[in-house]
């Protein structure tokens, strides 16, 4: 029992520590082009992929995969979030790339005002346990994907750091 209180006590001061760190040092990453923002810690690295309207990540290695990220999806073609949603679970249980694809939660939300689906997903990618979380909304007749997403082990252990940068989230 004392063993557990160790690792709770431990975890809580990491997640403490980095919630502090996050509200002490902060920069801003944005899309001019689709006018939205999140702000993020200053070490998190700003990535440039084709398939993110937005992409902050963890200081690590070279390898993406094993870091924790907050990435941001546009979709001008989606009619409705429904639609959207459809599409994003058919897609993830014929993805080649995941496999054990499970959706643990699915609810209906409101995020910034706008009613939103939430989901809570795991998958393994190239051996790796993945977690993750995305909001799903509407606004302007734009569909709107925000995704945290971590290895397993250590999704709790940034949740606080990756929810501050989703609750930033923000058009400009």
């Amino acid at each position: 029992m004392k063993a557990i209180r160790n690792v709770f006590a431990s975890v809580t001061v990491f997640i403490l520590f980095q919630a502090t760190a996050f509200s002490q040092s902060v920069k801003s990453a944005s899309n001019e082009k689709e006018k939205i923002a999140v702000d993020c810690p200053t070490e998190w690295v700003v990535r440039n992929f084709d398939s993110y309207a937005l992409l902050v990540s963890e200081p690590a290695g070279k390898e993406i995969t094993y870091m924790s990220t907050v990435d941001v999806q546009v979709d001008h073609q989606s009619p409705n979030v429904a639609a959207y949603c459809k599409k994003y679970e058919e897609n993830l249980q014929q993805s080649q790339t995941f496999k054990d694809f499970k959706v643990k939660s699915k609810k209906e939300i409101v995020f910034k005002g706008n009613k939103a689906m939430e989901y809570h997903c795991t998958a393994t990618a190239a051996s790796l346990q993945l977690e993750w979380t995305s909001i799903i909304f509407l606004k302007n007749g734009t569909v709107y994907k925000l995704t945290t997403t971590s290895v397993v082990q250590k999704y709790l252990l940034n949740k606080a750091v990756t929810d501050k940068i989703v609750e930033s989230f923000r058009f400009i």
